[in-house]
């Protein structure tokens, strides 16, 4: 049989064949220009705002041009109906604040080492991160139309470093940053989005496109972890359902051993051998970190310090695992772990819907990053990832029969049918 044109067994070409695949391919295209029309411009605008504006204009006033916006993005959503209303997650927010009261204290007693960053503004932005991440779960900001808003940024992204160079740094090289300030947060963008889009899309051509377009951009970031991190969240998306709960999370533990033998041992592999000189200097770094948390105490120095000093400059750690110890201790790194792997991972949960096996693989990708990449928790894709983790619970199965059984008072996720729809929807694909 030809490759390229579809025959019958007796050689003639199966036109039948060829039409169907095409009608396919046309449906594919108008499903997917119909999933963009439908969305709130408004929303879609702001997700794109929030890489391409504030790289473009990194700071206003003093103050970082992404925290200013997300602020806004939050007075502003207090003003709008939540599309939806969480049932489980919700819960969260109470441990989110003693949290960060418990954070606040440790840091304002904590003597500040003299290269710190100020304590109370990344607490600032960590709670601005956490109530947008809220924002979007319930729907006051879409987060479909967020999600495509910061995907079309990311696309643009490619040609402005490579094409326009509006690098955001030239210490990078050849690497993709551009609108992003460092090619290792560039990797977690494109890594977490990567998954993100991918969910959203609805026909195998688009998830296709998904996967392969957040793969390559991540090759071009050079960020090892984040590759890794985007193959095993696929991995997870095709794998997971066949197996048992007690056979993920073996599988979850040999994805962190993995990317612990690869860069062990593979490291300057391939596309990567000339990478020694930096993978030395992050040795040194990471051996200055694990001194530094070794000698913190168990409930942290407080929020900017997860630095070292070396060659007369401050380096932030590349584990955000140790950040975390660093800066509250193991209080704060448990809680962080905690409230990533109840929203995100729902590890003891056999039963999942589509949504939350997205979920699932958004917390391995998340974790895996987390384990070399310096700052990934409670960063603004943090709070994408959550939010969709969030979001995904209204297709709870168990919620779903106990609403059906005692009644619309008990919602998983109450819709706003009206609402929704004028503002885009964001309603999840369902398998």
């Amino acid at each position: 049989m030809n490759a390229e044109h579809p025959t019958t067994d007796d050689g003639t070409l199966d036109v039948s064949s060829s039409r169907l695949s095409g009608s396919r391919l046309i449906h594919g295209v108008r499903s997917g220009a119909k999933d963009v029309g439908d969305l709130n411009l408004f929303d879609f605008l702001s997700g794109f705002a929030l890489i391409v504006l504030a790289g473009l204009v990194p700071t206003v006033g003093g103050v970082p041009t992404q925290e200013l916006l997300i602020g806004v993005l939050v007075f502003i959503a207090f003003f709008r109906t939540p599309a939806h209303q969480l049932r489980v997650t919700r819960n969260l927010v109470p441990v989110f604040a003693g949290g960060f009261i418990f954070i606040a204290i440790v840091s304002a007693t904590a003597v500040s080492t003299p290269d710190a960053s100020e304590w109370k503004m990344r607490l600032l932005r960590i709670a601005a991160t956490t109530v947008y991440a809220y924002c979007l779960a319930t729907d006051r900001i879409n987060l479909k139309a967020t999600v495509y808003g910061f995907a079309a940024a990311l696309v643009l992204n490619v040609p402005a470093n490579y094409v326009f160079g509006l690098a955001y740094s030239d210490s990078y090289g050849e690497f993709l940053t551009g609108f992003i300030s460092d090619k290792n947060v560039a990797g977690l963008a494109y890594c977490v989005l990567g998954v993100l889009f991918f969910a959203y899309q609805k026909t195998r051509v688009s998830q296709g496109l998904a996967a392969a377009g957040a793969m390559g951009a991540l090759y071009l970031t050079g960020s090892r972890t984040s590759m890794a991190a985007f193959a095993f969240a696929a991995l997870w998306i095709v794998l997971s359902p066949k197996l048992p709960n007690i056979v993920k999370w073996a599988l979850a533990l040999g994805m962190f051993w993995v990317i612990e033998y690869i860069e062990n041992n593979f490291a300057q592999a391939g596309a990567f051998e000339d990478r020694q000189g930096s993978d030395i200097l992050r040795n040194r770094i990471d051996a200055a970190s694990e001194i530094k948390v070794n000698e913190a105490p168990w409930y942290g120095n407080g929020l900017g310090e997860a630095y070292v000093y070396l060659d007369d400059r401050t380096w932030f750690f590349h584990n955000s695992f140790w950040t975390a110890q660093v800066e509250g201790g193991y209080p704060w790194l448990i809680l962080v772990l905690l409230l990533t792997l109840f929203a995100m991972g729902r590890p003891f949960k056999s039963l999942m819907s589509r949504d939350q096996l997205v979920a699932q693989a958004l917390a391995v990708a998340i974790l895996l990053c987390a384990s070399r990449l310096g700052e990934v928790f409670f960063t603004l894709f943090w709070g994408l990832a959550m939010a969709y983790a969030m979001q995904s619970e209204r297709t709870d199965a168990g919620l779903v029969k106990r609403m059906e059984e005692e009644g619309s008072d008990l919602r998983p996720l109450a819709t706003q049918p009206a609402r929704s729809k004028k503002r885009g929807g964001g309603q999840s694909i369902k398998s």
